[in-house]
């Protein structure tokens, strides 16, 4: 899903144009959802690869002290 900005945005579904103007409070809210969904995911993602980086990170100090 994606949304464009500009005087009347819309969004995307599998290729197809919604004006947002055009949909139910309802559709709206669904909206709103899904762009706060997306946006927990992005987070998400960004926050798992610095956990992943810092786990590497105090592996590799740890193994590297033991010898």
């Amino acid at each position: 899903m994606t949304q464009k900005k500009k005087n009347d945005p819309v969004v995307t579904i599998e290729g197809k144009e919604y004006p947002i103007s055009k949909m139910t409070d309802d559709q709206k809210k669904l909206v709103a959802h899904l762009e706060n969904l997306e946006n927990k995911i992005n987070n998400t993602q960004f926050n798992m690869d610095e956990l992943v980086g810092g786990h590497t990170h105090f592996y590799t100090k740890l193994k590297d002290s033991l010898g």
